[in-house]
């Protein structure tokens, strides 16, 4: 993966960090979310006429909210998929690949309580993507030629989930959350004779481990 050709996205998702930045100046609280989301189902398509199984995937990632009112919360963030690999007949443990999504949030609050909250997330971005020589074989083998380069794609995300407050002081608290939801993650791929449109669904379970100011 070759960072500068992405960066147009990028740049796109440091304004937006920079305009929800002077928004927060407006907001009651602003939240640092630290999170291990996971994905224990996860297919991939594209490749070949069948869905090909990921496996179970672990994803860390850094998010900053800022809360508006008791219901709405808007944020942005990014996770990075620890490289995970294809599970197909004839593959190899060294069939990897990986996602990289940068993305806008927002928060809706049901259940608006200092103790306890439930919530829908709904996430929308780019995903950058990242794969092995080995993963670029893969078309090799099914009498194409091999994959000569490859992005990254849309992403949206959508999860309901938890929180408990753990920590309430004068100006700072801290909680913990829970949340399962659905994944897309899109890319595409080429080679000399042919393009690839790759997308990647999975279910996603997070914890997150949130510091609000």
């Amino acid at each position: 993966m070759h960072i500068f050709q992405y960066k147009n996205y990028i740049f796109a998702i440091l304004c937006l960090f920079s305009t929800t930045g002077i928004l927060s100046a407006k907001t009651e609280h602003v939240r640092i979310r630290l999170l291990i989301g996971m994905e224990p189902i996860a297919y991939l398509t594209g490749l070949d006429s069948q869905p090909d199984s990921t496996g179970y995937g672990v994803s860390p990632g850094l998010e900053l909210w800022w809360k508006f009112n008791s219901l709405f919360e808007a944020g942005a963030g990014f996770q990075w998929q620890i490289p995970r690999r294809l599970y197909r007949d004839g593959g190899t443990t060294e069939e990897k690949f990986n996602f990289i999504p940068l993305y806008a949030a927002a928060r809706f609050n049901f259940i608006p309580r200092k103790a306890f909250n439930l919530y829908l997330a709904l996430k929308i971005g780019y995903a950058l993507f990242q794969d092995s020589p080995e993963f670029r074989n893969i078309t090799a083998g099914s009498g194409s030629s091999q994959i000569s380069s490859a992005q990254g794609g849309f992403f949206v995300a959508g999860s309901l989930g938890g929180v408990y407050n753990l920590v309430s002081r004068d100006n700072w608290g801290l909680d913990i959350s829970m949340s399962a939801g659905y994944g897309f993650y899109g890319a595409e791929a080429s080679s000399a004779d042919k393009k690839y449109t790759l997308n990647m669904q999975a279910m996603t379970v997070d914890f997150a481990l949130d510091l609000h100011l």
